[in-house]
């Protein structure tokens, strides 16, 4: 049974992309964070709080409560990263939803003050 990758967006990415649930439980890896994770084995369904230290664990239960970004660089084994994480809100859509068309979703149109004597289009 093949079951659709609800993380599209994650799998041409040149990075690794973990997602979670909000109790920490692992739910998708992209190939990077596979490769990368590999020696500690098929992670999907465990606990990313058990490979965290208390502090870590902390921040990241803020971050899924909260919202925000943690951002900061790591180096093993003489490579540079760059860590990222955030809290990415699932959002349903409604197929055929098409906002432009009624304007839905939209920004507001914001007046633009017309200079005296004139046009304000150039």
């Amino acid at each position: 049974m093949t079951t659709e990758n609800p993380y599209p967006w994650a799998d041409g990415m040149n990075c690794a992309v973990t997602v979670c649930d909000t109790g920490g439980t692992i739910l998708y890896m992209n190939d990077k964070a596979r490769t990368t994770f590999a020696r500690h084995g098929d992670m999907i369904g465990k606990n990313l709080f058990d490979c965290h230290s208390e502090r870590s664990r902390g921040i990241i239960r803020r971050l899924l409560a909260d919202g925000g970004t943690n951002a900061y660089t790591i180096e093993k084994n003489g490579v540079r990263k760059m860590i990222y994480q955030t809290r990415r809100l699932q959002v349903a859509v409604r197929r055929g939803f098409r906002p432009e068309r009624r304007g839905q979703l939209r920004e507001p149109r914001k007046s633009v003050p017309r200079q005296a004597g004139g046009c304000s289009r150039r």
